[in-house]
């Protein structure tokens, strides 16, 4: 996926009446850190790349975009009122858990642990069957 240059996505923002603050806020940052993306700050790859996407047409999301979180009733529960809690959507909350996480694992790898065990609730899927990229509590 090519990622945007900046004025892409000011023309973007403009051109869709999107606020700034609606993509900090799918960014997990401040909406000051967007304006200083906009004018002259590098965006971080895991943020870019989060940009971009939102930048797609719905028709233009590719399986490869989708994911199921797998979690008992309790932990769903609490990622949901966590989410309201922050005045996120559920969807938008858990994108955000799991790209805090990835960026965490990166900074400081554990040799011989593969990152989905380590986690231990994401996994990928094809888009067939279950794996809408809904997210869903496992019963």
């Amino acid at each position: 996926m090519k990622l945007p240059h900046r004025d892409e996505i000011k023309v973007w923002l403009k051109g869709n009446k999107i606020p700034r603050q609606e993509i900090a806020d799918l960014c997990g940052v401040a909406k000051t850190t967007v304006d200083q993306w906009l004018s002259k700050k590098d965006i971080p790859l895991a943020q870019h790349t989060v940009i971009a996407r939102r930048m797609l047409p719905a028709d233009q999301l590719t399986d490869q975009s989708r994911f199921t979180l797998v979690m008992s009733e309790e932990r769903y529960a609490a990622a949901q009122s966590a989410a309201k809690t922050v005045g996120s959507e559920f969807h938008d909350y858990c994108v955000q858990a799991v790209i805090a996480r990835v960026e965490q694992d990166m900074r400081k790898p554990v040799k011989g642990t593969p990152l989905s065990k380590k986690m231990g609730v994401a996994r990928r899927t094809n888009g067939n069957g279950n794996g809408n990229g809904e997210s869903k509590a496992a019963s």
